[in-house]
């Protein structure tokens, strides 16, 4: 026999589980009311070749909070938030997106978005085009000195937009930009020139145009060019003295030995003919040999203090070179030239002529023209003039000595080479650019 089991309620029993399918069907009811944000996209304005504005506005949350809001852009239609995107608070209402790192001159759409636990709505799609860029030409630099050279550019088209700004841009790294040294050359387009100023010389410099509108700044084609040595070719001294300049490596030389009897402001350089050891100051200067009628060719005698004075007895823009810098002279040479056997350093910095003793090989290819001037001792003596030369540094070795240069054409060994002897001493001197 099959058994039924028969189920009865009472009446509160009843109640009860009517009550809860109420509350039951309510709760779908509300859950199911619930939406997606509604919205609209804001028109783009503010347009340039990398940046623009949108945004939008949130009429409803869909009965959730928005707790994301923004735009969405791409170069395909119908972006998401799966690709660019700007994050603008939460809420409901008007909201304002910056976008930036666009590309000039290409077409993007956008859409503003909002996201609620429902999920994300977007507005109304808005297409826009980049700005293109202002089309402009670096001109090559020409007029190069030390410390200036001119360029300038030639803008073909500004893209409609008024160019407010123009000139061009440089500095010592390659990508100058308007926040390096910069000109101001007018506005508009068109061809202009530039002049640029307070440069270093024997410097490489990297050089643009650059012109401004309202979309932003554009460039032109980076050029370089490096900054003269020297500009001129002779120097005179306080005396009037002119001197040939020559330019070896990284350094500008008077190619004759100094001959001034005064300092650069003009001020008196001492002569003796005592015995220099006993004199109490003792800056002065001679002739070399001793003889005035050396002079024009050998030049003077200096002793190391008028050498080191601070009223600078070389020409003004000129000093009594450092014996660091004799040193790199040296080096220069002796890496830039290959000698053969019976050759060295001297052959190809010497005069061809003036030497008591020379070398048949000798060629003054340097173009620094050392000449035996040789030197003054503590007596009226002139030791070696006429076989080797020597020539002050700026650089004391002890209170009493200082480095000297010494170079001589013929003879085995080292042929240039710095040393050191008696401050007292009188040598002749080479000026270098400062």
């Amino acid at each position: 026999m099959i058994m039924k089991r028969i189920f009865s309620f009472s009446g509160s029993q009843v109640f009860l589980l009517g009550f809860l399918l109420i509350i039951s069907s309510s709760c779908n009811t509300e859950v199911e009311s619930k939406s997606l944000p509604v919205l609209t996209t804001v028109e783009i304005s503010k347009i340039t070749q990398n940046t623009a504005t949108s945004g939008g506005i949130i009429t409803s949350e869909g009965g959730l909070k928005v707790t994301a809001r923004g735009v969405c852009w791409s170069l395909n239609p119908n972006p998401t938030i799966n690709d660019s995107i700007t994050k603008d608070s939460v809420g409901i209402g008007e909201f304002t997106s910056n976008i930036s790192t666009l590309i000039a001159n290409m077409t993007y759409y956008i859409r503003a978005y909002a996201t609620n636990s429902k999920g994300t709505a977007y507005g109304n799609q808005v297409s826009f085009k980049t700005a293109s860029p202002i089309i402009l030409g670096t001109e090559t630099p020409t007029t190069i000195t030390m410390n200036s050279a001119i360029s300038g550019g030639n803008i073909s088209t500004d893209d409609g937009l008024t160019i407010t700004a123009r000139g061009v841009c440089w500095s010592t790294h390659k990508q100058p930009t308007i926040n390096d040294n910069k000109t101001i050359d007018g506005v508009g387009i068109g061809t202009f020139s530039s002049k640029m100023t307070g440069l270093i010389r024997n410097t490489t410099y990297y050089v643009r145009a650059y012109a401004i509108n309202s979309s932003g700044t554009s460039y032109g084609n980076i050029q370089s060019f490096i900054t003269s040595i020297w500009d001129g070719d002779t120097i005179s001294d306080i005396d009037g003295n002119v001197y040939h300049t020559v330019i070896i490596g990284t350094q500008v030389w008077l190619v004759e030995n100094l001959k001034t009897t005064r300092y650069s402001n003009g001020d008196l350089i001492g002569t003796t003919s005592d015995d220099i050891n006993n004199d109490i100051d003792p800056k002065y200067q001679w002739p070399c040999n001793l003889e005035e009628q050396n002079v024009s060719t050998y030049g003077r005698y200096y002793t190391w203090y008028a050498v080191n004075d601070k009223r600078n007895i070389c020409p003004e823009g000129w000093h009594v070179p450092s014996n660091e810098e004799w040193l790199i002279l040296f080096n220069y040479i002796s890496n830039k030239y290959s000698f053969q056997k019976g050759e060295n350093m001297a052959n190809v910095m010497s005069s061809k002529s003036n030497w008591i003793l020379h070398c048949d090989n000798v060629s003054n290819s340097t173009g620094f023209t050392a000449l035996p001037g040789g030197y003054r001792e503590t007596w009226n003596a002139s030791p070696y003039f006429g076989l080797i030369g020597y020539w002050w540094s700026s650089t004391a070795r002890t209170d009493d000595t200082a480095f000297f240069s010494v170079m001589w054409t013929c003879d085995f060994g080292p042929s240039c080479y710095t040393v050191f002897k008696n401050k007292n001493f009188g040598y002749c001197v080479r000026c270098v650019l400062n």
